[in-house]
């Protein structure tokens, strides 16, 4: 079994800062230099959950362009490969 753990792109505030002190919050929060350096480049599928596109709307920070999959309302998935059938 594959168990993949959510991580989140950008500063911790809201809901998420009262946990992200906790020691199994390491390496959850993810600046984007992170998020470019880290498995978004690599040979795996990734995913990006953001109410914000603008966030990732600089695909040269990347390294591999954002692959829209869904928008609902203010709410975007992005991949960093496209969709297969």
């Amino acid at each position: 079994m594959i168990c993949n753990r959510a991580q989140v792109l950008g500063d911790v505030g809201g809901d998420l800062a009262f946990r992200s002190g906790y020691p199994e919050a390491k390496g959850v929060f993810l600046r984007e230099d992170e998020l470019a350096g880290g498995g978004w480049q690599g040979g795996g599928r990734g995913f990006l959950f953001s109410e914000f596109p603008a966030l990732i709307q600089k695909p040269e920070r990347l390294g591999q362009p954002p692959v829209v999959l869904e928008r609902s309302g203010k709410d975007w998935l992005f991949s960093n490969h496209p969709r297969t059938r």
